[in-house]
């Protein structure tokens, strides 16, 4: 091949993968700021249902906005929908309801401030699965307030306050969930919240990833990643009985765990802090950094490890009040924490900016060998 047809190829490789990228963010940015004309006729005013009142599942049902009967064979399904609040509610507000109910696939924008994407009022036996929430607004998208026994499966939530809002809630699971750019905190539970599964979610770029704030207990975190937040966990108020297990604290800027004066018993190991600015203070008490026979991996531990069996000899002594120690911090860093999926406009980013490299580089070399054979 001469070098002219080199060059050709070479430059008809970079414009179509300028093209290709230009593709792949036209059908990933959707909801950056309008719409695509595309989605027009498909959007739909805010989902508003009261068991309690006229506009209960049954009118809903009547008016199309979903299917099914509501028990647990053949749930209401409300689902693929485009969902346009125009800044006068929220997208979706269910009150007072305890059938089975699945939410699913669907995408809500625009809603008033100081309002919900998602508003859960005294409502159980829900399962939210892959609702994309982009929104400017300050305040959260999902707002479960005196709501049990739900599922939080597969959301996206980015740009809001809060990505969950969690106000005297218990047994729910939130699991599979990315949440990003919260300006407040990803997952807050928020007053008596207690029993609820907090697992597998992918939180970053927030102030504060998870919240536990005034008498939260017994709630279960585990398996998340909590990466370049201000605070990876925080407490705050009474929050005792919690346990952290399993999660990854990674380039967090202030604090990995962050621990206020009155949470207590609280167990935490088998955790990965690493790169964050400060691992973990604890200014509660009696708080327990490890089980017994495993406590977490710190990367600033500088202790030994004589006896081989990945267990560091000497514990590892926290920052706070407290006096909290691990006395069985782990060697190595080597938990294996599960990957959620990550931003896709993120990774195509990645990829184009690295193929566009080398194409670049190909063509200088090609160019600089033109030159030297003249």
């Amino acid at each position: 091949m001469t070098s002219k047809k080199r060059f050709f190829s070479i430059s008809m490789i970079i414009l179509i993968q300028s093209c290709l990228f230009s593709i792949i963010i036209s059908d990933n940015l959707e909801l950056n700021g309008e719409l695509d004309k595309q989605y027009e006729g498909l959007m739909i005013p805010p989902i508003i249902i009261n068991d309690n009142s006229a506009n209960n599942w049954a009118w809903a049902r009547n008016n199309n906005l979903c299917s099914g009967s509501g028990t647990q064979d053949d749930p209401y399904i409300i689902q693929d929908l485009l969902i346009n609040a125009n800044d006068l509610d929220s997208g979706i507000i269910i009150e007072n309801s305890v059938a089975n109910i699945e939410i699913r696939n669907c995408k809500i924008i625009n809603c008033k401030e100081d309002e919900y994407a998602v508003y859960l009022i005294n409502t159980s036996n829900i399962i939210l699965e892959n609702i994309d929430c982009f929104t400017t607004q300050k305040d959260p998208t999902n707002s479960p307030r005196t709501s049990s026994d739900n599922v939080y499966w597969g959301n996206v939530a980015s740009g809001g306050a809060y990505g969950f809002f969690f106000q005297d809630c218990h047994n729910n699971t939130v699991i599979y969930c990315t949440l990003y750019q919260c300006s407040k905190v990803g997952i807050l539970l928020n007053g008596n919240c207690y029993e609820n599964n907090i697992t597998l979610n992918n939180i970053s770029e927030s102030n504060i990833a998870i919240f536990l704030n005034v008498s939260g207990y017994n709630n279960s975190i585990t398996y998340n990643n909590m990466t370049y937040n201000n605070y990876g966990i925080k407490f705050d108020g009474n929050c005792d009985n919690n346990s952290i297990i399993g999660n990854r604290f990674e380039n967090n800027y202030k604090n990995g765990i962050n621990i206020t004066t009155s949470s207590s018993n609280n167990t935490i190991f088998n955790n990965v802090f690493k790169n964050n600015t400060l691992n973990a203070k604890d200014d509660g008490f009696n708080n327990h950094w490890d089980n017994g026979s495993m406590g977490n991996c710190w990367d600033d531990y500088t202790g030994l490890d004589s006896d081989g069996n990945g267990i560091g000899d000497t514990p590892y002594n926290l920052v706070g009040n407290a006096g909290s120690t691990d006395n069985y911090p782990i060697m190595g860093c080597s938990i294996n924490i599960p990957e959620g999926e990550d931003n896709p406009l993120i990774s195509y980013g990645l990829f184009f900016l690295i193929t566009m490299f080398f194409s670049i580089f190909s063509l200088v070399i090609i160019i600089n060998r033109k030159r030297i054979k003249r």
